[in-house]
């Protein structure tokens, strides 16, 4: 009977055993799960700072005849940063000045037609022409006389027939130039010149075009983060020459764990704090999220969460960089929270 009884007991012993192992399984299981899929208030991130920079690049080749600024300057936009010799620039432009006015001399002609000289000028050597026709023709009719009654041989004719044909060509030719005299250039004529006034016109605005760009300005506002050509050299077409970084335009970037990301949106506000900076934050605002995952494969803390965690890159445009002194520069590794979960 005693025997019974202690295995009643031990059998009891062995059940609540199970009980609070499982019980004990069930809180890790939740705890694990719930954190895992927590709201992104309660969680903080480490994210790195970058910011807006741009390299300004040569438009022509050229010698860098003066550079304006240094490194670390702060530059406006539209400011000189440097200059470019326009030696050759000038020599292309007078070249190009030239042409655009013998262009334009033509084509005035082909408009305005033949001045009133002119137009006499060929009426006069038409006129000369014409008579010059008269009178062999007078003298022909005298010469097939004489060939017929033998004063005169055959031979001397045909050379005169053809010195007479001769003179009736340069007549008509004459004829042509008087009457194009008074009509003026046909309207191809004057289409043509037309088109080699716009080219030149064309070439000439493409060397002006080219005499500003010898003085490089800067495009943007921001600081002059690296001087990469100096004064003397020779640079090429699209060579960066400076760098301008304009802390103004800056952001955060951190990723988030697919389990997180689903409860960051667009237009979330964010505590940012730097070691530069200790008790002090700047705000930020989430500005895109990359919808591209980023597969980083993280060591798993325990059998349960063995499996490649895939991440996405968000970004925090800083509301409030470079106000009162304070400036987070790219590089620095800051750690950002919910603005509700920092308060």
């Amino acid at each position: 009977m005693n025997s019974y009884i202690e295995s009643i007991k031990n059998s009891n012993i062995k059940k609540t055993g199970i009980i609070i192992s499982l019980g004990i399984l069930a809180v890790f299981i939740f705890a694990t799960t719930s954190g895992a899929f927590s709201d992104s208030e309660d969680l903080t991130f480490t994210g790195k700072v970058e910011a807006r920079e741009l390299d300004v690049r040569n438009k022509i080749p050229g010698r860098i005849s003066e550079v304006l600024v240094s490194q670390g300057e702060d530059v406006d936009a539209g400011q000189i940063l440097y200059k470019i010799d326009p030696k050759d620039l000038n020599v292309k432009k007078l070249q190009a000045e030239a042409a655009l006015k013998g262009a334009e001399a033509q084509l005035q002609k082909g408009i305005n037609g033949a001045r009133q000289q002119d137009i006499l000028s060929a009426k006069s050597l038409a006129d000369k022409a014409q008579a010059k026709v008269d009178l062999l023709l007078k003298k022909h009719e005298k010469y097939q006389a004489l060939v017929q009654a033998g004063g005169m041989s055959q031979d001397a004719l045909d050379e005169f027939e053809t010195e007479l044909i001769a003179s009736q060509m340069d007549a008509a030719a004459a004829k042509q130039q008087y009457s194009m005299a008074i009509e003026g250039a046909r309207s191809e004529d004057i289409l043509a010149l037309q088109a080699q006034y716009d080219a030149a016109a064309a070439q000439l605005q493409e060397v002006l075009i080219n005499l500003e760009e010898t003085e490089v300005k800067a495009p943007i506002s921001g600081s002059i983060t690296m001087l990469i050509s100096n004064q003397g050299e020779l640079v090429s077409t699209g060579t960066p020459v400076i760098t301008i970084t304009d802390y103004a335009d800056a952001w955060v970037e951190f990723n988030a764990d697919e389990d997180q990301v689903g409860n960051i949106k667009v237009g979330d506000k964010y505590n940012i704090k730097s070691k530069g900076y200790s008790g002090e934050f700047f705000q930020g605002e989430v500005t895109s999220i990359n919808k591209n995952p980023d597969f980083a494969i993280k060591k798993s803390t325990n059998e349960l969460n063995s499996q490649d965690t895939i991440t996405y890159a968000v970004r925090l445009k800083i509301e409030n960089n470079q106000e009162e002194g304070r400036i987070l520069y790219p590089g620095m590794l800051t750690e950002v929270s919910p603005i509700k979960a920092a308060e």
